[in-house]
């Protein structure tokens, strides 16, 4: 009577190993150390899948700013082949923004089974736009379907121009030239430079358009000089009148 009812014993210790995900046949208690829970082994339920998720998802800006997103695919469960990336800003009631871009470095990604592959988003706000808001929005396509990431942007009705007192010369944003505005925008002019007395000082030919001739001396990053047009205007002309190099070809344009 005892020797059956060993065996009776031993008989449901070996169909509980199998439960658990041990599909061995005789691997014995090794294999089902591996196995908690009555989890089936990952090689046997292991399913293709694609996360996708973005390093921002909310940005506050400026006009007349870009703004870096990365967006980050990775697979699992063996998955592998190209993804089709689209781009897009929209508003509230989807439809495009006006004047807003948003590009990619690439918008087909190869990711490798069971790792990771990138792109990286530029959105590009002119200093005219005039909305102020919008959503980013990233579309990806695979076999295994179609998912998004969404990034929601605000902007400030501001305008930064960085200069810099850098020797006794006034240093300007490389490449600019005509800087286009609406009418309510803040121009903000910012000293770069942080060593006490290379200030900077803005003169501007107002040419009816409501700014200020010029005013004290802009000492560093924390002191701005903003001006904020009243009225529309053309060629309106400013440079650095502290320390004084005029580059001549700097213009203001107010809508």
């Amino acid at each position: 009577m005892r020797s059956t009812l060993a065996t009776l014993i031993l008989g449901m210790s070996l169909v509980a190993g199998c439960e658990v995900g041990d599909t061995g046949g005789g691997g014995g208690g090794g294999g089902g150390g591996d196995d908690t829970g009555g989890t089936p082994d990952a090689a046997v339920s292991s399913t293709p899948k694609l996360a996708m998720s973005i390093d921002k998802t909310t940005v506050a800006t400026e006009l007349m700013s870009t703004t870096q997103i990365t967006v980050t695919l990775t697979s699992s469960g063996g998955f592998t082949g190209p993804v089709t990336l689209t781009p897009s800003v929209v508003d509230g009631a989807g439809a495009a923004v006006p004047g807003w871009t948003a590009g990619l470095n690439m918008t087909s990604v190869n990711v490798p089974a069971n790792g990771t592959a990138t792109a990286v988003l530029t959105l590009t706000i002119p200093s005219n736009a005039t909305a102020l808001a919008g959503t980013v929005k990233i579309d990806a396509s695979s076999s295994l379907g179609a998912q998004s990431a969404n990034a929601t942007v605000t902007a400030a009705n501001r305008v930064t121009i960085s200069v810099k007192n850098n020797g006794g010369q006034c240093v300007y944003p490389a490449g600019m030239t005509t800087t286009t505005v609406k009418v309510g925008t803040t121009l903000r002019f910012v000293n770069t430079a942080t060593t006490p007395g290379d200030v900077v000082r803005i003169h501007i030919n107002p040419n009816g358009a409501g700014l200020n001739h010029e005013q004290a001396d802009i000492l560093g990053p924390t002191q701005p000089y903003d001006q904020v047009p009243s009225a529309a205007g053309a060629n309106i002309g400013w440079y650095c009148h502290t320390p004084g190099n005029d580059p001549g070809n700097l213009r203001i344009t107010v809508e």
